[in-house]
């Protein structure tokens, strides 16, 4: 399975998962949420008509990054988004950066 180098699941491994018919099908693994206890973030109060995807594209330069503004948020379908709501940004410098907490 082929992913675009862009995808929230580059990186990840597909696998084959039985589905409850016996049927197997190539699937990917669930993501784990962001932590918003490390990195840089901020809050963005959101305008009329603003979208995660026009946010994407102000902070990202790329509208196709939406997912990333969406897992740094409450679980929520992205388009429910409203004015006034605020949403968590995660820095361009730091997404998909590792930070290591423990000791050597």
């Amino acid at each position: 399975m082929a992913l675009n180098n862009r995808s929230r699941y580059n990186g990840h491994p597909a696998f084959t998962a039985t589905d409850r018919n016996g049927v197997a099908r190539t699937t990917l693994p669930m993501r784990v949420p962001l932590d918003l206890t490390t990195g840089d973030h901020f809050q963005h109060t959101v305008a009329v008509n603003q979208s995660m995807e026009f946010l994407a594209n102000r902070y990202y330069g790329d509208s196709e990054l939406w997912w990333r503004i969406a897992d740094a948020n409450p679980l929520v379908f992205p388009l429910d988004v409203s004015s006034g709501e605020r949403l968590s940004v995660p820095s361009a410098a730091t997404i998909g950066s590792i930070i290591r907490t423990r000791g050597v």
